[in-house]
């Protein structure tokens, strides 16, 4: 289905009004010469041109190589000129064209050398038309409804009159002015008819116009006077001989012949007019001698050779055939040979981005695409000057160019009549016409597809075969394709319960509407992740959580990340939850009297059967729990390390052990220390006898702790014992010192020792 059928059923007015918006022109150049093409031979040296379709295909005769004359069709698009072939004879000559069927009128030679009215078309060739009872007939034009008129000799070939050819059948048209004979130059599309007939005997000739089964006679400019072209205005045009003699060109329009006059010379002759404007074509003689072709508009006759480009080489003879675009056919001379011609009115033609009929944005959505989308560029194209509403762009080429990361998946047109193709990163559109009589506006579709990051562009131009030269119109859209730049995770290996984060990051800021990233996990159930990932609010990158669940055994998983054709995948292994650390509230305990504290934590949340630790110590005196569970679901547990009495130090590991790893604390207890011995009184007269304490740290052992005193001068004081035993709980032990009378007074220390600890008190003995 076209873009038109999708379309226009909906959007009637876009279609039927927007389609004449003029585009904006991007230059202001003044007026410029027609372009004029040769239309060539048939392989002869000579052509003329005597009809013009509204596709600017032209028709009318040519010289061929083997010195005969043949009926050609010279096409508009492709410039190829078509031999039409003759009825058998030596000889042909096309003079109209059905701008509408391709219908093909004129005249040629049967086998037996009689003329013969003719229509052509592709499938029939080259058909008779017959005559009305003669040996000889001529067709001179044709109406969109393939009504064709002409004139053919009567039985016995009496008469010559105009006849109208309609459905197969060939019949007399209208009467004379008194004369014998007739014949219909022209003919509209409302099947009004154009020529001349007769007066009474056939003295003149007279303009007549046929309409509604009523020949009128109109009138001349003083002589003679024959209709040539008829518009669908009703206007006619022709010529008519002067009082003088001269023959001029005429205008009958509104019920009078006006004299169009001649371009110097003596004589005019005017061949046809177009529907609008109007704008009639002919030949006049110059002054100096020759004929040259002219162009009547807005009330003056203009040379066609002064609208020329400079250097053309041509001099223009005749002008046959107009359209309703303004554009001529006719012949003239080019390096001495005679060929028809063909003239195009310079056109200036404009380019937008979007849609003027379809109303469609162009590159959406804009600032960002995900690659592996595709997006849509809609260039239209127009003509650019409103003022030329007759003008008609021919053989339009329209050029969509892209750079970057992009591929072309198909081009189209919003109408039919469009040749589109594509290869690499050119796209081209050949279009016939553009104009009000074809299509007015066109727009080219193109649909790419974005294969990677970076910035892409397009590039859209047009040109004509009749554009006007330095108004090449371009339009230039850009964007961006983004991609997944990088997919990256916190961590490789996560204990169950813990959080791992993930970042995706884009090559480029997404556009307003936000970019999905897809995520995927090889196993939702151990790595959970959101399906989709929206990087928004003008940054690059958004990231989020995984919290896997506790897990009995080492488990990996493929997290993805997909965006714009790009996947990365990371790995993510979920491990049971490992004994993270070990802690001891003292690394030294004193042996009976003191306690530790301890506490493990696991790296994750502990299993729903809850994680038993094993504890072991190899320091002497000390006692540990052999286990110590972490409940289901949290992290750590804390147990008590207690001791038994030792004499002496003990150093060694305590060590924590989970899930094949273990974790080491270094452990010492230690015997009670002795922290003071005292001595009351202090300073004794000599034979005296002086109390003493020793003092342990904490509570003495079941069994007691043994403390044993020495004196430093056993000559003046000694401990009445050698040693005491601090009864068990408790933490004194008394004794007593006896003394003698020293020579002088003397200061000693009595001493007390308990588990390799000594502490000592001064005593003074006097005399």
């Amino acid at each position: 289905m076209t873009l038109r059928a999708a379309t226009c059923a909906a959007v009637v007015v876009v279609c039927g009004v927007l389609g004449y918006e003029r585009l904006a022109s991007t230059q202001a150049l003044g007026p410029a010469p027609n372009l004029i093409t040769d239309l060539g031979t048939l392989g002869g040296a000579r052509s003329r041109a005597f009809g013009l379709a509204e596709n600017a295909d032209a028709v009318g005769s040519s010289l061929r190589a083997d010195g005969t004359t043949h009926a050609f069709l010279a096409m508009s698009v492709g410039k190829t000129i078509a031999d039409l072939g003759t009825l058998g004879g030596a000889t042909s000559v096309a003079t109209d064209v059905n701008s509408f069927s391709g219908t093909v009128v004129g005249h040629a030679l049967t086998a037996l050398g009689n003329q013969k009215a003719f229509l052509y078309t592709k499938v029939r060739g080259m058909v008779s038309l017959r005559t009305l009872g003669g040996s000889a007939s001529d067709a001179t034009a044709i109406n969109r409804d393939d009504v064709i008129v002409g004139s053919a000799q009567t039985t016995n070939n009496a008469a010559r009159r105009a006849f109208i050819y309609r459905n197969g059948v060939m019949t007399q048209l209208g009467s004379t002015f008194g004369g014998t004979d007739s014949a219909a130059t022209a003919i509209n599309d409302g099947g009004e008819v154009a020529g001349w007939a007769s007066t009474t005997g056939n003295a003149s000739r007279r303009a007549f116009f046929y309409s509604g089964g009523v020949t009128r006679n109109l009138g001349t400019l003083g002589g003679d006077s024959v209709a040539t072209g008829l518009n669908n205005a009703s206007d006619v045009v022709g010529y008519s001989v002067l009082p003088s003699g001269a023959r001029h060109a005429f205008l009958h329009s509104g019920g009078s012949m006006i004299d169009l006059g001649t371009l110097g010379g003596r004589n005019s002759e005017a061949r046809a007019i177009s529907d609008y404007s109007p704008v009639v074509v002919g030949t006049s003689e110059v002054a100096g001698g020759g004929s040259h072709a002219f162009v009547y508009r807005d009330g003056s006759m203009v040379d066609l050779n002064s609208l020329l480009p400079a250097g053309s080489g041509w001099v223009l003879e005749g002008a046959t055939a107009v359209n309703s675009s303004g554009e001529i056919v006719g012949y003239g001379t080019r390096n001495g040979q005679r060929h028809a011609f063909r003239l195009l009115r310079p056109v200036r033609i404009g380019l937008r981005s979007g849609g003027t009929l379809t109303q469609e944005d162009s590159n959406i959505p804009h600032n960002g695409v995900q690659a592996g989308r595709t997006v849509r560029f809609v260039t239209s194209v127009g003509l650019a000057d409103a003022e030329e509403v007759i003008g008609m762009a021919r053989n339009v080429v329209l050029t969509s160019t892209f750079a970057g990361p992009v591929e072309i998946l198909s081009v189209q047109t919003y109408h039919d009549n469009a040749t589109c193709q594509f290869q690499g990163k050119a796209a081209t559109c050949n279009i016939p016409a553009l104009g009000p009589f074809a299509v007015f506006d066109e727009e080219m579709h193109v649909v790419v597809r974005v294969v990677g990051p970076g910035v892409f562009s397009h590039t859209a131009s047009a040109t004509a075969e009749n554009v006007q030269a330095g108004t090449t119109d371009t339009v230039h859209e850009e964007n961006i394709g983004l991609a997944l730049a990088s997919f990256t995770l916190s961590a490789t290996t996560v204990a169950g319960g813990k959080a791992v984060s993930a970042s995706a990051t884009l090559t480029s800021l997404p556009n307003p509407g936000g970019s999905v990233v897809r995520i995927t996990s090889s196993n939702p159930a151990i790595a959970p992740t959101p399906a989709t990932l929206v990087v928004q609010d003008g940054i690059n990158h958004r990231t989020f959580n995984i919290v896997p669940p506790v897990v009995s055994q080492p488990t990996t998983v493929t997290i993805s990340a997909t965006f714009g054709l790009v996947t990365i995948s990371r790995s993510l292994t979920v491990v049971p939850p490992a004994l993270n650390t070990l802690s001891l509230s003292r690394s030294t305990i004193i042996g009976s009297c003191q306690t530790a504290s301890g506490k493990v934590t696991l790296t994750g949340s502990a299993p729903a059967s809850g994680a038993t630790v094993s504890l072991a110590t190899t320091t002497a005196g000390a006692k540990t729990p052999a286990t110590v569970v972490i409940p289901a679901g949290a992290t750590s547990a804390t147990f008590t390390v207690t001791t038994n009495a030792v004499s002496s130090l003990n150093k060694g590991t305590f060590t924590a052990s989970y899930g094949g790893g273990s974790k080491a604390f270094a452990l010492s207890v230690r015997p009670i220390y002795l922290t003071a011995v005292a001595l009351t009184p202090s300073t004794v007269v000599g034979g005296g006898t002086v109390s003493g304490q020793a003092t342990l740290e904490c509570a003495a052992p079941a069994g007691g702790t043994r403390v044993t005193l020495l004196s430093t001068n056993t000559t003046v004081a000694t401990p009445a014992t050698s040693a005491i035993v601090v009864a068990a709980g408790g933490t004194k032990g008394s004794f007593s010192v006896r003394t003698k009378q020293p020579a002088a007074a003397t200061t000693l220390s009595i001493r007390a020792t308990a588990n390799g600890i000594t502490k000592s008190a001064p005593l003074t003995v006097t005399r």
